[in-house]
């Protein structure tokens, strides 16, 4: 395949900050294969960088396209530090003129405990398949959903709720990152669509049931369920299910329906 772009490296930079809070350019060039499945491509040396791989060239014009020398925001979503050698990658945190990087306490607490789930690298074949299926659908009517009711408080942060799922797979555990508009802090989602009633049973993956799983006690972790979705208008109704409701057993029940199968 061809190389990762360069959007992809950016919202891949988000999801590393989501679980860092903050890394240097070199942390990220280190850590963004957690992330990206690399293509051949990527991996190919580039002669002009002595040498150095695609990927890592592509990450360096993240910041190469900011002004020199300077602090900048990507997206209202991180700053980028070029003050400093190597530059630094901080997430950014508030709503509107309150918007700002996060504080070391909320640094170290994701490093060591809010997120240890591992996310799974890019199937980009899967992710091509998916490109035409309802889920996809039903992925971008909440994205646009959730930029709608961001933009209600500040349209400059509408623009920080990412399709993660669309750019970089279903890996993570959740489909789109949004915000909570009264703290200004991240909104993980995963979205389940079906043209049924919300009484419609829905699939999910092991990765992503694990991912609740261990984060049944996140408030800020939601499944939306979108339901009665018209595929010509590409809308429906929506249903916000908690983590923790979702793992409530007297609520929802989960069944193996599905095994993936090696040949050996």
């Amino acid at each position: 395949m061809a190389a990762t772009l360069e959007a992809q490296f950016r919202t891949a930079i988000h999801l590393l900050l989501e679980q860092y809070g903050s890394l240097t350019t070199t942390e990220i060039k280190d850590k963004i294969g957690e992330i990206v499945d690399f293509t051949e491509d990527d991996l190919k040396p580039r002669e002009s960088r002595n040498g150095e791989a695609w990927y890592k060239q592509t990450i360096g014009n993240v910041i190469s396209h900011g002004p020199k020398n300077a602090v900048f925001d990507v997206k209202n979503i991180y700053q980028v530090d070029k003050t400093k050698s190597p530059a630094v990658f901080t997430l950014l945190q508030g709503i509107g003129p309150t918007v700002s990087p996060i504080l070391h306490d909320n640094i170290e607490s994701r490093r060591t405990a809010t997120r240890k789930f591992q996310p799974k690298k890019t199937d980009w074949n899967a992710l091509q398949d998916d490109h035409g299926s309802i889920g996809l659908s039903g992925e971008e009517f909440v994205t646009e959903y959730e930029r709608d009711r961001v933009a209600l408080d500040s349209k400059d942060d509408a623009l920080r709720v990412e399709h993660l799922s669309q750019t970089l797979g279903d890996g993570a555990g959740y489909d789109v990152l949004s915000l909570d508009t009264t703290d200004g802090s991240t909104i993980y989602i995963e979205v389940k669509t079906t043209t049924g009633n919300k009484n419609t049973p829905f699939y999910m993956t092991e990765n992503e049931r694990a991912y609740f799983e261990l984060h049944h006690n996140d408030s800020k972790l939601f499944l939306y369920r979108v339901y009665d979705f018209d595929r010509i208008s590409g809308t429906g109704e929506i249903e916000k299910i908690s983590a923790s409701e979702l793992m409530d057993k007297s609520k929802f029940r989960f069944d193996s329906v599905n095994y993936k199968v090696f040949k050996l």
